[in-house]
């Protein structure tokens, strides 16, 4: 899975480079221009997306304004306005919708007329009670002795005509409540049709969509598959190769990565159930025992993965024989790292052998090293297992 922070330690020839990690790949300034470009092709990644997403026809889902004559329609306050798809004509939506169209606005008039009454209703309910209160405050004006500023007698009759107006039209609201009720009777069969009518275009769009999306998915695949495989297998031949231009091809490489791993979960986010992964959550979050679990079970998963990353990273930087090249360039002991003189055989602090005879041309050579700097020969293959701390 970590393959590619893995150094490759072998040629072609299958010589081992002993590769310095410290050596850089390219300047600051490459470096910069390649990052650009992977930037860049990701951004023409999306608009080829874009693209390849107008393709395939979009279905057209069925108009949502339907809602609006199915649900509620007792109470509803104004007229709906619908554009209708082909979909809704397949299933004959829009028919039925102008079939019980006149029923509707019949019934939303009669609920601006209901709701005009009750509002005058509250208005005169307030003046009631304003006017209450002036007629007790004339009560207690009499029984003070005071001077009277309210006319109980005017005040009464005031509230009298009030409540008169609040009953006329509180029989004309229920002369208009039974008017609706019976435009409602008159349409209840034709809106259950027109339910039942509406959930199978909903039903067909779903499936519509579900196959556009799959059309998307794989023309997403086709333009990007290839291409990944392509720059990959251009990476994996150049580092191989241990070429200096390994580095454009990785970038190139892992930008078409990025689309690919896109196209991908994408894909899987649109296919899997969202309602069953949010009661997936709200089970766990819900019960005290499941939330500490998922907590604690997603600490562990990034843990476990970001920690693996920066073992690979570390077991890259220190393998025993990348130690001991750094080692020997700074004149130093590959074992222990103790400053040695490069005409000694043998560390004097730790023991361990640092030249041995060549067997090819029986001249001194540096024993971690794969290659004779007299012959130039690689030590026989024999030896090219033994270990560093030789003594």
């Amino acid at each position: 899975m970590f393959s590619f922070l893995k150094r490759r330690s072998e040629t072609a020839d299958g010589l081992e480079t002993y590769e310095e990690v410290t050596e850089k790949s390219t300047t600051r300034a490459g470096s910069l221009l390649l990052i650009i470009m992977a930037i860049f092709i990701v951004t023409i990644g999306q608009t080829i997306f874009s693209d390849l997403r107008k393709i395939p026809t979009i279905p057209m889902p069925p108009a949502y304004c339907t809602n609006d004559f199915i649900n509620d329609y007792q109470n509803r306050q104004y007229a709906s306005t619908c554009t209708f798809t082909d979909i809704d004509r397949e299933f004959g939506i829009e028919e039925q919708v102008k079939r019980i169209l006149p029923a509707l606005q019949q019934i939303v008039k009669l609920n601006s007329q209901i709701n005009a009454l009750n509002y005058q209703n509250s208005n005169l309910q307030r003046q009631i009670e304003q006017t209450q209160n002036q007629y007790d405050v004339s009560l207690q004006e009499k029984m003070a002795k005071e001077e009277v500023l309210y006319n109980r007698t005017d005040i009464q009759q005031t509230i009298t005509g009030l409540r008169n107006s609040v009953d006329t039209n509180n029989a004309a609201i229920a002369i208009l409540q039974m008017e609706r009720r019976g435009e409602v009777a008159t349409v209840e069969p034709y809106i259950a049709t027109l339910k039942a009518a509406y959930e199978q275009a909903q039903n067909s769009y779903s499936s519509k969509n579900a196959w556009y999306r799959f059309k998307v998915f794989g023309l997403m695949l086709l333009f990007v598959l290839p291409i990944f495989a392509f720059t990959t297998r251009w990476y994996l031949s150049q580092k191989k190769k241990n070429s200096p231009y390994s580095i454009i091809s990785m970038a190139v490489m892992g930008s078409f990565a990025i689309l690919f791993l896109q196209v991908v979960l994408v894909f899987l986010y649109d296919i899997i159930p969202h309602t069953l992964i949010e009661r997936i959550l709200k089970m766990f979050l819900s019960v005290p025992i499941l939330r500490y679990i998922l907590y604690y079970g997603t600490v562990f998963i990034v843990v476990a993965v970001f920690g693996s990353i920066v073992y690979l990273i570390q077991k890259r930087i220190f393998d025993p024989r990348k130690v001991a090249v750094r080692r020997l360039k700074d004149n130093k002991c590959p074992g222990c790292a103790f400053t040695i003189n490069p005409f000694e055989d043998y560390c004097p602090k730790c023991g361990i052998m640092l030249k041995e005879t060549c067997a090819l041309c029986n001249n001194k050579r540096i024993a971690q090293l794969p290659f004779c700097p007299v012959c130039g020969k690689r030590k026989p293959q024999q030896n090219a297992s033994t270990p560093l701390a030789q003594r």
